[in-house]
């Protein structure tokens, strides 16, 4: 599995069918590889990933395939479908690009589209992998509460604040 891969087949291909210019496409292409090349670099620490995708986990939770990991949806939110790819659903943000529009240049229901197709290839071809790891597990939203608050603010802390209560 390549990151670049993604990015230069299936995202590249999906939005070439709007037309954009090259420096729109540009912008959108390279802030979803920073964004998954970041999230890649750091995936093997369970605490860091954890962290980062738990503000995911809300609108994730209901993207399809459910039959995807919670991980891999929470991945795919973060890092395509909060991108530039969103400002492109909204016209008023679509011309910050320069793009002279007066509606939607890519619909809501297409981003749902490109939500869908980066979940399935993360999930067919193994996130981890780019980081050279394995995902450990599949965090339910529970367990994500466990880990970013448990191991972030020490348990004393837990105590006093419970006590005051």
């Amino acid at each position: 599995m390549s990151i670049d891969h993604y990015i230069s087949g299936p995202l590249t291909s999906r939005l070439a069918r709007y037309k954009l210019p090259k420096h729109v496409m540009t912008k959108v292409t390279q802030d979803i590889w920073w964004r998954l090349t970041s999230l890649a670099s750091i995936w093997s620490d369970e605490l860091n990933r954890a962290t980062i995708l738990f503000p995911s986990l809300e609108e994730a939770i209901f993207y399809e395939p459910l039959t995807a990991s919670v991980s891999i949806r929470c991945l795919v939110n973060f890092c395509v479908r909060n991108s530039f790819l969103e400002d492109l659903s909204s016209d008023n943000l679509a011309r910050k690009y320069g793009l002279n529009c007066q509606s939607q240049i890519i619909p809501d229901t297409d981003i749902r589209v490109f939500t869908e197709e980066a979940i399935n290839y993360f999930t067919d071809n193994d996130f981890s992998a780019a980081s050279g790891h394995r995902i450990p597990k599949d965090y339910s939203m529970n367990e994500l509460k466990k880990i970013t608050h448990t191991r972030i603010v020490p348990s004393s802390l837990w105590r006093r604040v419970r006590a005051k209560k």
